[in-house]
């Protein structure tokens, strides 16, 4: 199972703020999971309520650092700097190809900490899509 933070059809571009996301249990791409609404508040709040819906992965925009670490912590996989509609990201998603930089957000490397410490924030290269787990 996992969950796709979702707003106006899209990737949500933050986590963190993002009222509501996609629970999707199958791998079919009939399966377009059911809406539901996150709780607003901290981060240990949001990864509480994903943890007790049995996700086991998150795909999403931006996240903190915060929220990332209680997702992590709670051992749900987080899949960040995400953009595009919400319909060819679930495509995405189930081919296995999510990760191969088409859906990343602009420059994403650099605010992702991708290279830290050597990174000076002048590299506009290929931004990607962070995955952690």
């Amino acid at each position: 199972k996992f969950a796709v933070s979702i707003w106006n059809g899209r990737i949500a571009p933050v986590f963190d703020v993002s009222e509501r996301c996609l629970v999707i249990e199958g791998t079919r791409p009939g399966d377009g999971g059911e809406s539901i609404a996150l709780p607003m508040g901290d981060a240990t709040a949001r990864a509480d309520f994903l943890e007790s819906l049995g996700v086991s992965a998150l795909v999403c925009g931006a996240i903190s650092r915060e929220c990332e670490e209680a997702l992590l912590a709670r051992g749900i996989e987080t899949v960040s700097f995400v953009a595009g509609p919400i319909e060819k990201v679930l495509l995405a998603w189930r081919a296995g190809i999510l990760t191969n930089g088409r859906f990343s957000m602009p420059d994403a490397d650099v605010r992702a900490g991708v290279d830290a410490g050597t990174d000076t924030g002048t590299d506009m290269g290929t931004a990607a899509v962070v995955v952690r787990r």
